[in-house]
């Protein structure tokens, strides 16, 4: 397609406006994290109440492992992470959770409620050996919580071109159990999610 000699000024002059953030994301690739205190989160001895073990750095934006007591003889292993690489997480976060088979087996998408907001809890569970195997994650940009880190891509697009990469917080959970048990550990689960996030946002609006 031309561009009539009439326009072709005024076109060149927008085609340059429109290249800037995109020349500048591409050669700074530049970050935002509009969290004012994501360390008083991923540093927390206590998420959720689960009890953080493992603090490190293997995500840039905060990383932190732990496990929560129920009240059944197991506990729920939990993982919350964050990171501006969200192109990791396009498929799932399997690389990082505790059961990469739970990733393979059909789920169910929970809606979990946490203050004012709703946690779309992506489900899994599985039964080997006499056991049932439950993990579940669920994943927040900008603020809010997402389906999908694709979701948050379009209403953020144009934020992030100009501003940079919000990260992406994961927040993982995992327990196995008997049958008889599920109830208890899925209950546990969900009272994790809706703790842990009220306790992020809390951190993020200090």
């Amino acid at each position: 397609m031309e561009v009539s000699s009439r326009y072709a000024l005024a076109a060149a002059f927008i085609a340059i406006v429109c290249a800037i953030p995109v020349w500048f994301h591409a050669s700074e690739a530049p970050t935002r994290d509009e969290c004012r205190d994501p360390d008083a989160f991923f540093l927390a001895k206590r998420v959720g109440g689960a009890q953080m073990r493992d603090i490190r750095r293997r995500f840039e934006a905060g990383d932190a492992k732990g496990e929560l007591r129920t009240s059944t003889r197991n506990r729920v292993r939990v993982h919350a992470f964050r990171t501006h690489e969200t192109f990791k997480l396009y498929g799932s976060p399997m690389s990082f959770g505790f059961d990469s088979m739970s990733y393979l087996v059909p789920r169910e998408t929970r809606q979990i409620e946490a203050g004012d907001d709703l946690l779309p809890v992506h489900w899994s569970t599985y039964e080997m050996d006499g056991r049932v195997h439950l993990e579940a994650w669920v994943f927040a940009q900008g603020g809010k919580p997402v389906r999908h880190p694709l979701a948050a891509w379009v209403p953020l697009a144009w934020k992030q071109l100009f501003d940079g990469t919000q990260p992406l917080t994961v927040m993982i959970a995992s327990a196995v159990g008997r049958p008889g048990e599920m109830a208890q550990l899925g209950e546990a689960t969900e009272g994790w999610f809706a703790s842990s996030w009220e306790q992020l946002r809390a951190a993020c609006d200090s």
